[in-house]
């Protein structure tokens, strides 16, 4: 924490655990990318380089109050929040509000895809978007792959 000068008024210790397992966290992070590809997030691939991988979840508060989106590349992460500070609705969905700004911020940074490498312990498989039966790559044009345990 700093203040108006950037002279540090407090620091505090950072203490990092894991609190999920490495194959836990990587098939999460790809549904989220998902959330981008074919979700309530797909409206900002319209905004962002074309091949970079982003992943992301939209929110949305009762009564259309708060709209929110959070999401990350390869190297950044952003958090956006758009609502009314009278607690009034702004009639805003996470993709309708949230989402445009968050586009907005990362297509005009400089970061890097999502990439990270896949543990060992998991296996590709291609399965039916609609459906979840597993699926042939070359016998459907709505498949997705998606990590899973090795057998």
């Amino acid at each position: 924490v700093v203040d108006a000068r950037g002279k540090p008024l407090k620091a505090f210790e950072l203490e990092a655990r894991a609190v999920a397992s490495p194959e836990a966290v990587y098939a999460v992070d790809r549904m989220l990318v998902e959330v981008i590809d074919r979700g309530t997030g797909a409206a900002a691939r319209g905004r962002l380089p074309q091949g970079l991988v982003v992943a992301g979840k939209s929110g949305t508060s009762s009564a259309y109050r708060d709209s929110w989106f959070a999401g990350f590349s390869g190297s950044h992460v952003a958090v956006v929040w758009v609502g009314r500070d009278d607690n009034q609705p702004t009639r805003l969905t996470g993709a309708s509000g949230a989402l445009a700004v968050w586009a907005g911020l990362m297509a005009g940074l400089e970061t890097s895809a999502w990439n990270p490498p896949m543990p060992e312990s998991l296996a590709e498989v291609w399965i039916d978007y609609a459906g979840g039966a597993m699926a042939d790559p070359e016998c459907g044009t709505d498949v997705v792959v998606v990590a899973v345990p090795r057998e």
